[in-house]
Order: C-alpha cells, then sequence, then structure tokens
C-alpha cells in the first residue's frame, strides 16, 4: 500500500488548474437536473427553493443541490442578462467563490438543456478552492466519461483522492493526467499541478 496521508490543502497550488475546460471535447453520461428550469429572472428566494428541491442526476448517481446552494452566493436574478452577471470562471480567478459556485448553480436551475461537464468541473474546483474536499468529490464523480477525460479532470480528481486519504489512486489519476498534459503548451498548468501535488504528498504537506 502507498502513502494515503491527507494534504493540506492551502498547500496545493489549485489556481494552477485551468478555471474552464471544453466540456464538448469529453464525451460524458448526461447529467440532468431533477426539476424544471426556472423562468427568466427569478429572484435568489425562488432559486433557493429550487436548489432545495433539485438534484443533479448522471447514470446511477444523484446530488442533492440543497447543501451546495447553502454555500453559494445567488445573483441577484436567474438568467437575467440585464444584470450582466460575471462568468463562474472570471468569479473563479478573482477568487470570488461563494459567488461562482451561485453564479453556475443558478445556470443549473435556469436551463432545460443537459449539464455540461465542465461546469460540474467548475463546481468541484470552486468547492476544492473552499476546502469542502467531500462536496467537490461528490460533484467530480457525477462526470463520468464515456471517452478520455479531460486531463483537468483528471488531476482534480487525483488531487480529491489524496484529501480522502486515497493515495493510490491519487498517484494514478495524476499520472494519467500527466501524461495527458505532456507536450501541450495550453496543458502546462496542468502538468506543473500534478508535479506539486505529487511533490506536497511525498514530503507530508
Amino acid at each position: 500500500m502507498g502513502r494515503t496521508s491527507q494534504l493540506n490543502g492551502a498547500s496545493v497550488a489549485l489556481e494552477l488548474l485551468p478555471r474552464q475546460i471544453d466540456g464538448t471535447a469529453m464525451p460524458a453520461l448526461a447529467i440532468t437536473l431533477t426539476v424544471p428550469p426556472l423562468p427568466q429572472g427569478a429572484p435568489p428566494e425562488q432559486a433557493r427553493a429550487a436548489l432545495a428541491a433539485a438534484a443533479l442526476a448522471s447514470g446511477a448517481l444523484s446530488l442533492p443541490l440543497g447543501p451546495l446552494a447553502t454555500l453559494a452566493t445567488l445573483p441577484q436574478a436567474a438568467g437575467c442578462p440585464s444584470l450582466a452577471a460575471p462568468a463562474p470562471q472570471d468569479e473563479l480567478a478573482a477568487g470570488r467563490l461563494p459567488e461562482a459556485l451561485g453564479a453556475l448553480l443558478m445556470a443549473m436551475v435556469t436551463s432545460a438543456d443537459p449539464i455540461d461537464p465542465a461546469a460540474l468541473y467548475q463546481m468541484a474546483l470552486c468547492l476544492a478552492s473552499l476546502t469542502r474536499s467531500a462536496e467537490a468529490d461528490a460533484v467530480l464523480a457525477l462526470v463520468q466519461p464515456t471517452g478520455k477525460p479531460h486531463p483537468a479532470v483528471l488531476a482534480l480528481r487525483g488531487y480529491l483522492a489524496f484529501q480522502r486519504g486515497d493515495g493510490d489512486a491519487g498517484r494514478k489519476a495524476l499520472a494519467s493526467a500527466a501524461l495527458s498534459a505532456r507536450g501541450v503548451p495550453a496543458l502546462r498548468g496542468i502538468l506543473h499541478f500534478t508535479q506539486h501535488v505529487l511533490l506536497t504528498q511525498q514530503f507530508g504537506g
């Protein structure tokens, strides 16, 4: 058995991971919302009520959204273009994590389309940055690729595996992420992240 010590979340440079990935390049099982979408311009109170009753479903997995909504700051009105709310990746990049989580949740409850796996990656990254690793792990578990996973998803899976004490799974996921990212300039941050996590774990961070 390999080392299974948890990582110190504050020491791991999650900012090295991309704020946004292309979900269309990663075929996955459909992810759906279990409640009807809200109308445009719905107030936060209505959104919170919908989120309290909603869950995300993918295959045999289901995740209630109510507990996640308690960690979020929701936009002023659901799907209201006039408010020009920042995109989730912009909120993430600025370190406004509750706002990023709120923007993602609001987008989910105002769309009739299947959920983009990239949005769940963003949500998991946001939760990991909030040191809510168990919730991040549960969100990322809903991303079930039917083909090659995006290396950012693999890297985050590896980090979260270490956080729950599963060193073997963590190393395997990070090695796969590094292999996919190696030699691709746009994915250099992912490669640096995998190296950082492995070094942190090796030296007891």
